[in-house]
């Protein structure tokens, strides 16, 4: 019998809002629009942000804990959700700690299948207003081990990026699993303040 373990990491907590409240994402990005070039100074931002996740998978002795998206280690530290969670109400979110311009994420695929068949993948500033940036539909388990990746149609501004499952991998017993979510990006230094022309080196 498939149980959920009460404890989570201190990193990890229940997300306030909900698919129902995702906002600007009535016009789907383009999928096969042309992506921006990644600069050769971004990293993976996402990399041990805090997770947010409504729950994850525990079977066997194994547990499939949220920040094992973004642990940087992939292979068997994949997160899953919870056997018959509703894909629709199935999300989970990266906060990156500070305000980046993001170029490409990438979502690796789980070390025991169940890649979900359909999802959005959203950013936001302030983690309340989210803007759809990928929309991916017919995924599969098949393709490269590294993962799925989605390049960005324009650079975006963002501190909180999150994927939102819409249908699990086609299954007895529906689940979904990702084993790294990836962000690349730099880091935005001051977001909203714009440099005057005429400014110069004062320090000179």
């Amino acid at each position: 019998e498939t149980t959920v373990e009460e404890t989570t990491a201190p990193e990890t907590t229940a997300e306030e809002t909900t698919a129902e409240e995702t906002t600007a994402e009535e016009t789907e990005p383009e999928t096969e629009a042309e992506t921006v070039a990644v600069p050769d100074d971004a990293t993976n931002v996402a990399l041990g942000g805090r997770v947010t996740t409504p729950n994850y998978w525990s079977i066997y002795g194994n547990n499939f804990y949220p920040w094992f998206l973004n642990d940087g280690v992939g292979g068997n530290n994949s997160w899953y959700c919870n056997q018959g969670t509703p894909a629709g109400e199935l999300y989970a979110t990266i906060d990156l700690g500070n305000v980046y311009t993001l170029y490409q994420i990438v979502l690796g695929r789980p070390c025991w299948g169940a890649f979900p068949e359909a999802y959005r993948l959203q950013v936001s500033l302030d983690g309340e207003t989210w803007t759809t940036v990928v929309f991916a539909t017919g995924m599969t388990d098949e393709g490269s081990a590294n993962g799925v990746v989605h390049g960005l149609t324009a650079a975006v501004d963002a501190r909180y990026v999150r994927v939102q499952i819409l249908a699990h991998a086609p299954s007895d017993d529906p689940t979904s699993g990702i084993g790294e979510f990836e962000v690349y990006g730099v880091y935005l230094r001051d977001p909203g303040v714009v440099i005057p022309e005429d400014a110069t080196n004062v320090a000179l």
